[in-house]
């Protein structure tokens, strides 16, 4: 049987215009189309491809709540003003499942606008607020000076465009900052064995795990580990370990102590442009009303309504270059942060590092251990060894 190819989440998002705060959580900015059919119709109208269902769906798990919850936010006081109707028009989204499929995400978008007629698209790579690489590693470095080890890495990565480009980047970067790099090479997905890879740690005696994939390869590389006895002091892996989902899936309390980047979290001192709201009491309002655990891409799902909203409400049309020159000149607060793009468009927002710990209302909590570049994000704790956590000598 053919195996099925996995899709990064970098080479996906290209692909589908999803959402970064699938990846990380960034802002997707909506892209404008033809002016005409918001006054015909007495309301605008935005489409959303999404991956609700398919192996990517944990990416947009907080959909639609979160769509709902932002539109009922920028229609509070009747939607946003547009000359071409002389009135506030009420804003209304309809969401597309796209299935994790970048194929039908083409087709989605395309009946979106040519059966739905909707006046503006919600994807990306138009404009971009999102979490910067150069970031990253300057989240974690920190987060592992909190533990005392030998500085060997073991790397860790997926045959895949994300992959790749993260190992590259990764083992320049660890090597300038002093630690020692053990790459034992690319893997494809959907490897079923790596008893090669961790023989290789062992025998170089690395006690920090570093790693980028997925979260089926992750699960089976970490239960792995722990049946050949092989358990780092540190285990911090990009995009397999962004949802508390993925962390639950590695099956009992085998995901304690692991630790990734955190693109977004309740705690960061922003607040809603549009409601004054902290990200805490979206969260709270999030878990009352689904009983579900908080997710990063709520702050970046809503972050890109916040900012639609404040485009549309200083352009006042729909017309797409008065558009375009309004999001140019975005300077805006959101939940995810301050917006302000830069001369390609792209707008870094804060992220910081966290570390999955026993919950008290669900499984595993998410706890900030790094604020990395940014100083005004708290550190609520100290990064704990995984052998300190599981009682190892």
């Amino acid at each position: 049987m053919k195996k099925k190819k996995d899709i990064s989440r970098r080479e996906f998002i290209k692909k589908m215009g999803l959402t970064a705060a699938a990846v990380g959580v960034s802002s997707s900015l909506p892209k404008l189309l033809k002016p005409a059919q918001a006054a015909v119709r007495d309301h605008i109208l935005i489409g959303r491809p999404l991956p609700v269902t398919g192996p990517v769906s944990a990416f947009t798990t907080v959909s639609p709540w979160i769509d709902n919850k932002a539109i009922a936010d920028i229609n509070k006081d009747g939607g946003i003003f547009i000359k071409e109707a002389g009135k506030k028009l009420p804003v209304k989204v309809k969401i597309v499942d796209t299935e994790s499929d970048p194929s039908k995400a083409g087709d989605a978008g395309s009946k979106l606008i040519l059966n739905d007629g909707v006046d503006i698209m919600y994807v990306s790579w138009s404009f971009d607020a999102s979490f910067s690489v150069r970031d990253y590693l300057a989240s974690f470095l920190p987060m592992w000076d909190d533990v005392k080890t030998n500085k060997i890495v073991g790397l860790l990565a997926q045959n895949d465009p994300d992959g790749v480009a993260w190992a590259d980047g990764s083992k320049n970067a660890l090597g300038t900052a002093g630690y020692k790099v053990i790459d034992i090479g690319r893997f494809p997905p959907g490897t079923m064995d790596y008893g090669t890879i961790i023989a290789g740690w062992k025998k170089e005696n690395v006690e920090i795990m570093f790693a980028n994939m997925s979260p089926p390869d992750f699960t089976r590389v970490w239960r792995q580990c722990f049946r050949e006895n092989f358990i780092p002091k540190i285990c911090t892996v990009g995009r397999a370990l962004m949802f508390p989902t993925a962390v639950e899936a590695i099956g009992g309390d085998l995901g304690l102590g692991t630790s990734t980047e955190a693109v977004w979290h309740p705690s960061y001192p922003f607040k809603s442009s549009l409601t004054g709201e902290s990200g805490k009491q979206l969260a709270d309002a999030y878990e009352s009303a689904t009983s579900k655990q908080w997710t990063a891409p709520l702050g970046g799902l809503y972050g890109g309504y916040e900012i639609l909203a404040d485009v549309l409400k200083r352009a006042q049309t729909l017309d797409k270059e008065t558009v375009r020159k309004a999001f140019a000149a975005t300077n805006l607060n959101t939940i995810q942060g301050q917006i302000k793009f830069n001369e390609k468009n792209i707008s870094i927002v804060p992220s910081g590092g966290l570390q999955w710990i026993k919950g008290k209302k669900f499984p595993f909590d998410p706890v900030l251990v790094s604020n990395g570049n940014y100083k005004m994000l708290p550190k609520e704790a100290k990064t704990v060894s995984i052998h300190e956590l599981r009682g190892i000598k």
